[in-house]
């Protein structure tokens, strides 16, 4: 996790995304987080998803703008996402 000014950025490799529908129909994911710190999980909600998710595969490196949930195991909810490397 870094920081730029007062927005954190995280630099990561996508473990796993898990799709799913919400109760309004729409879809969102979660996804498995890593880097050498250890792993998290990041929620992706449904309008950043479909922004995003043509773009992602597991094992992509990505670069993320995030808001950290600091509840025991740690949380992040992606708001912005760049994909640096799709494997």
């Amino acid at each position: 996790l870094s920081r730029n000014g007062e927005t954190p950025y995280i630099r990561a490799i996508v473990n796993s995304i898990k799709e799913i529908r919400t109760k309004t129909g729409d879809t969102m994911a979660f996804l498995t987080l890593e880097d050498s710190t250890g792993s998290c999980e990041a929620t992706v909600f449904s309008k950043q998803w479909t922004k995003y998710r043509k773009n992602l595969a597991s094992n992509s490196l990505i670069k993320a703008k995030v808001a950290i949930d600091r509840e025991k195991p740690l949380k992040i909810i992606i708001n912005e996402l760049l994909v640096i490397d799709g494997v």
